[in-house]
């Protein structure tokens, strides 16, 4: 037990502490870490997830980001968008890359974070189909996206132009010895984030976990090409 002057000292140390590190997370993320294949290496690793209505992770002195959206339709005005995926650079990350999902659909999500990334001319964007989740993204926090964007299917038309098949599922199978399920695409996106099952946090997650093996590995061929 701690009284008096010890006890006062006590709270005015730790109180502090745990406002300040309880204060990564949103107290309502979603973690939960799922079997993935190492984006360059013939082994499987666990990597974590974060699922919220705001971004948990600091972009602000990074190099690259990945991202990636989900949305009930085609239509850009009339169909929302449900999530917005983000990787980028973890040094501590089994992968080497750290993943998080903006749940964007309902639940007063918070743009902040993201537009602070994206308006970033330091930080590149990758991309697969930037054509689709570019102005997706925009129209949904209103800011326009600075700085380098890769475009993986773009690369991969002029990198494999021998080749008929371009979608992510083919790049994700020839470069990081992934295969990728597509039943993903027959989910509720709209769903709260809270009934998501794990299986649909995984298909998500990997739309971005290896966007940048699979870009460096592109930009090889692009350059040969």
């Amino acid at each position: 037990m701690i009284s008096g002057a010890q006890g006062s000292s006590f709270a005015f140390l730790i109180f502090p502490l745990v406002r300040f590190f309880g204060g990564l997370y949103n107290k309502d993320v979603r973690k939960i870490t799922i079997d993935v294949r190492h984006p360059s290496q013939n082994r499987t690793v666990k990597q974590e997830v974060l699922l919220d209505t705001r971004l948990n992770f600091d972009y602000s002195n990074l190099r690259w980001v990945a991202l990636d959206t989900e949305t009930l339709g085609l239509d850009i005005h009339r169909d929302p968008v449900c999530c917005v995926q983000v990787a980028s650079a973890d040094e501590k990350s089994k992968t080497g890359v750290r993943t998080e999902i903006l749940y964007t659909y309902q639940e007063n999500p918070d743009y902040s974070k993201l537009k602070g990334l994206i308006s970033n001319p330091k930080i590149e964007k990758i991309v697969h189909v930037s054509i689709f989740d570019i102005p997706r993204i925009e129209n949904l926090v209103k800011v326009e996206i600075q700085g380098r964007v890769w475009d993986t299917k773009i690369m991969s038309r002029v990198g494999r132009s021998n080749s008929p098949h371009h979608g992510l599922s083919e790049l994700l199978k020839e470069f990081c010895g992934v295969k990728k399920e597509d039943e993903g695409h027959a989910r509720d996106w709209a769903l709260s984030y809270k009934s998501w099952s794990e299986a649909q946090i995984k298909y998500a997650a990997i739309d971005v976990l290896y966007l940048y093996e699979v870009k460096e590995r592109l930009l090889e061929r692009v350059k040969r090409a």
